[in-house]
């Protein structure tokens, strides 16, 4: 043990006040408020706001242009929203510069002069051989000048993509690194691309290639830009933003290999700009059509420098007693793990525009006097004291993790690939599969004839932490046919980055693969070996096979494993999924905390599985939820014992509208359609079809449907059980329209049946990605069909579909009439009363039956009628978000209503009347006059007799005025209830 003698007695008396110091949790992220509206755009001309800059020359003001389309036009705005001036973007020639479809908009300052950069980007069909960004200078705003100003090009970049033509709608700049970073909005293998182009500011209009740098999964990509101390992005979606954190020393690549944090945006349609304020820390963004708002999101940060230290191979700590000890500083600093995955963090405001040096220390014993260690690191991050050194060049350092007593970050143990992703990996044939992997959330899939299947380059090498005697070589292999292979294949790794040398490989016998999944392990000490491959340094791996024709491959959850490793405190785990829904933040070990959005209309809690990544010495204690206010739990107890991780799962309902609820089989064809009440994933049941037929499930709707919501936002979501995946074609076809009929105004999608499992799958299809035919109308969808081939009989069912936009739905759940067709209501009705009562006449036996109308046209009405007098009628009003209103009705029977006056001698009966109104008289009866209660002449009749019958069966029901004139001269006049 190491003890820093003088340090000891200045320690002993801190050690108290140091533990109150861990009290909080340290997360060193931008902290942002609730969104709010700090005005509205107004100019009718912007009415496609698709890119926005914050503005350095001129306060709270930001730039801001329009989609394809326009003009090369650029507005800048205040924070309210009004127009401050304009001006039209122009080449060196004095020409108006192309605005093909300009998508976004960054500014920078560098060297002290503040540019703006265009991105001239948008490539909707994905065609396009070239693409351009335009710099210039950020023009000074002039009162005097506030409209058609010329703003010149200073730089034009022309470039492609390393991958060949893509869509894209984000840039940012770090001026820092002098790059330009790009994120596209086409997907390649599932995820979207993030490219990198070098920055200058010459004038000289220069040429070049996007190079891929980084991908992710993420849906729609709108916008994105980097705050100006280089060390976040904020990348914009339509629904809501992803932030990436970029530490001091590490690189963009490193940053998008990282789970980004999501930022709630608010409810908007068409959102595609974003930016950061000039403080690098406040979010401003607008939204596409006329009079968007302008919203901030105002961020909140610890300052100062961020130390961490990566604890996680030291098993000795006391009560998480870890140190940074600082130069200048008087004590030193207690550092907290926050999320107990072994890295020790604080920060501390330090001067800037200076040097520092500091070390790291732990108590490792209760006695804080003697129980002290301070590290001792390698001479490749020490200076001539003997300690570290950083020299902080800004208010805000994010330093990356390093070692105890090493100047490295932990060595990559044991983990070659996860298969998660394609960065690294020779994509030539290759895609991200997210339906069939082994672990994760995905593999990585290989079709075609081509001899490599998988060859990849690490960036950061694995460390097997074992001796070739005892490491072996682990992953999972999928084969579609192994018969189509030659004799062998080839599996390679090495510690030169490159095949061939310093290698360990081995040859897998076709005669030992299934086709399906296989689990290889392969021991270094079998291999043959080339040259002096390094176990501790593993920097190459490739898998390669002659074939015989086209195949598919899979590979998954590549390791490396020596006998060295120790795993006794890992309490984390290498898998968590979901019976439903999809975890937000995608999972990572390290990400202790999800929320889920649950499909529309499901209405019970989907069920989790976790897989430890220790499976079979750690254990795995998971606690379900029982409604949405509860969370799942899954507590991972390790190997030892004593080291615990817990992963919370919150749930919370997707907003949607049903197109049909599948609970009946009107409108549906074929007629072979059952309704299955035992298997459904909503309501009461889901439709079932049975048989060879192409065609299972279409529907002609009576009624058009409204999506609330465009091309780019609407998603067609449903339920979908297939009996026997192997006897579906190839692909099957979803389609609906607005034209009440296939293949005319029309959005269809096929669906690969590689990506189905025997059950019920959940289907997700977006509009922005369908085959279109004609001119579909999104508010007036009338027609959905689902249909494939078939090679034998098979059993599928439907249920829960779902066509929605996203654009708010209405909470109206009040009804605007209510009335019953024999009484009447008390008290006299209102939206807002929900309990009244109906007195009925003396001898009423019929029911009365209660009607009602909505007062939004969108919501749904479902009135329960009343079984006998005794029973409550009730109407409940369900609004466009899902939310209810229910109005109840009781029956109360009165005081006789029949009239039966002695001194008058007469009766009318009965009252309410369904058919013959009964009139009887001791006197004669001269007339009798019937009006209604808009004073309309009803019936009239002069009878001269004692008795009369009256036939109302054509009456509509409501309130008569019966008026009886008698021969003495008397008149009666009584209300009649039709």
């Amino acid at each position: 043990m190491n003890v820093l003698v003088n340090y000891q007695v200045k320690m002993c008396s801190l050690v108290l006040f140091f533990l109150s110091l861990s009290g909080s949790a340290q997360t060193f992220d931008i902290n942002y408020n609730s969104p709010t509206t700090l005005g509205t755009i107004t100019d009718p001309l912007i009415d496609e706001a698709s890119g926005l800059a914050a503005s350095y020359n001129t306060e709270n003001a930001f730039w801001l242009h329009n989609d394809s389309g326009d003009g090369p036009n650029l507005w800048l705005i205040d924070k309210s929203g009004a127009v401050l001036t304009h001006g039209i973007v122009k080449n060196k020639n004095g020409s108006n510069a192309s605005s093909r479809d300009w998508e976004d908009i960054s500014s920078f300052v560098m060297n002290g002069t503040s540019y703006l950069i265009i991105g001239n980007f948008g490539d909707n069909p994905i065609n396009k051989s070239e693409y351009y960004l335009y710099i210039i200078e950020e023009p000074e705003y002039d009162p005097q000048s506030t409209s058609n100003n010329s703003y010149e090009i200073l730089k034009t970049i022309t470039y492609q993509y390393e991958n060949g033509s893509q869509n894209c709608e984000s840039i940012g700049v770090d001026v820092e690194n002098e790059k330009i970073i790009l994120v596209s909005k086409s997907s390649v293998g599932g995820n979207k691309i993030a490219y990198e182009i070098p920055l200058s500011i010459t004038s000289e209009d220069i040429t070049t290639t996007a190079k891929i740098i980084g991908q992710f999964p993420m849906d729609g990509t709108t916008a994105m830009d980097i705050s100006n101390d280089g060390q976040h992005a904020i990348v914009l979606t339509y629904t809501d933003a992803y932030e990436f954190t970029r530490y001091d020393g590490t690189s963009w690549e490193d940053a998008f290999g990282i789970a980004p944090r999501k930022i709630t945006m608010p409810q908007r349609n068409g959102g595609e700009a974003i930016a950061y304020g000039v403080n690098g820390i406040d979010l401003y963004l607008v939204r596409e059509g006329k009079s968007s708002p302008v919203w901030e999101l105002k961020g909140g940060i610890e300052t100062g420098t961020l130390f961490q230290v990566d604890m996680a191979e030291k098993n000795d700590i006391y009560n998480k007693q870890v140190w940074v000890n600082i130069q200048g500083q008087d004590q030193p600093i207690l550092m907290t793990d926050t999320d107990e995955d072994g890295i020790y963090a604080c920060k501390v405001d330090l001067a800037v525009d200076k040097n520092y040096q500091y070390f790291f220390s732990y108590q490792n014993g209760t006695d804080a006097t003697n129980d002290m260690i301070y590290e001792s690191t390698g001479a490749s991050c020490i200076n001539d004291d003997g300690n570290r050194e950083v020299f902080v060049s800004k208010q805000n350092l994010l330093l990356r993790k390093v070692l105890f007593s090493n100047c490295e970050e932990r060595p990559n143990y044991y983990i070659i690939d996860e298969c998660e992703s394609l960065t690294g990996w020779n994509t030539n044939g290759l895609s991200l599969k997210n339906t069939d992997q082994k672990q994760g959330l995905s593999c990585i899939e290989f079709k075609g004839s081509s001899n490599v299947e998988f060859e990849k380059i690490l960036t950061t090498p694995t460390h097997a932490n074992g001796t070739e005697e005892g490491t072996v070589l682990e992953f999972w292999y999928y084969v579609s046919d192994p018969s189509l292979f030659e004799d062998s294949n080839q599996v390679e790794i090495t510690s030169s980055g490159t095949s061939d040398v310093d290698e360990y490989s081995w040859s897998l016998d076709k005669a030992n693969l299934v086709s399906g999944w296989n689990f290889l392990q392969l021991s270094t000490k079998d291999a043959n070996k080339r040259g002096n491959p390094d176990l501790t340094a593993i920097n190459y791996f490739r898998l390669y096979r002659s074939k015989t024709s086209e195949v598919t491959t899979r590979i998954d959850d590549i390791q490396l494993i020596g006998e060295n490793n120790s795993f006794a405190r890992d309490a984390s785990l290498s898998l968590l999924t979901i019976e439903a829904g999809t975890l937000d933040p995608s999972f990572s070990p390290g990400i202790l905390e999800y929320s889920v959005e649950l499909p529309f209309g499901f209405n019970t809690i989907p069920s989790v599985t976790a897989t430890a990544n220790q499976d079979g010495k750690a254990t795995v204690t998971i606690t379900e939820a029982e409604t949405m206010d509860e969370t799942t739990t899954v507590v991972v107890t390790a190997e030892d014992g004593v080291t615990q991780r817990t992963y919370t799962i919150s749930f919370y309902a997707a907003l949607g509208k049903y197109l049909d609820e599948c609970e009946v089989k009107d409108g549906w064809n074929p007629s072979i359609l059952a309704i299955n009440t035992v298997d459904q994933k909503q309501g009461e049941g889901c439709l079932e079809f049975s048989g060879t037929d192409d065609v299972e499930f279409v529907k002609n709707f009576t009624e058009a449907f409204d999506s609330n919501g465009s091309e780019s936002n609407v998603k067609l979501s449903f339920w979908y059980y297939v009996s026997n995946v192997t006897a579906l074609e190839d692909k099957n076809q979803v389609e609906i329209s607005s034209s009440g009929q296939a293949d005319v105004d029309e959005y269809s999608w096929s669906l690969d049946k590689n990506n189905l499992k025997v059950g019920w799958n959940y289907i997700q299809l977006e509009t922005s990605l369908a085959a279109k035919r004609g001119t579909p109308d999104l508010s007036a969808i009338n027609f959905f069909r689902l249909y494939r081939g078939k090679t034998t009989s098979i059993t599928t069912r439907i249920d829960a579909i779902n066509l929605y936009g996203g654009i708010a739905l209405s909470t109206d759940n009040s009804l605007s009439s209510l009335t019953v067709d024999n009484g009447t209501l008390s008290p006299t009705f209102s939206a807002e009363e929900l309990n009244y009562t109906v007195i009925l006449p003396s001898g009423t036996s019929d029911i009365p039956q209660v009607s009602a109308t909505a007062t939004d046209q969108n919501s749904s009405v479902q009135i329960t009628q009343a079984a006998t007098l005794d029973d409550l009628a009730s109407v409940t009003v369900s609004a466009e978000d899902g939310s209810v209103r229910t109005y109840r009705i009781s029956f109360e029977i009165g005081d006789p209503t029949s009239i039966d006056d002695k001194d008058m001698s007469i009766q009318i009966f009965p009252n309410p009347v369904t058919d013959l109104l009964s009139i009887q008289s001791n006197t004669v009866i001269q007339s009798i006059l019937v009006l209604n209660v808009n004073g309309y002449l009803k019936y009239s009749q002069e009878i001269y007799d004692q008795a009369i019958q009256i036939n109302t069966d054509q009456w509509e029901k409501g309130l008569y005025c019966l008026k009886v004139t008698l021969q003495n001269g008397q008149t009666i006049v009584r209300k009649i209830i039709k």
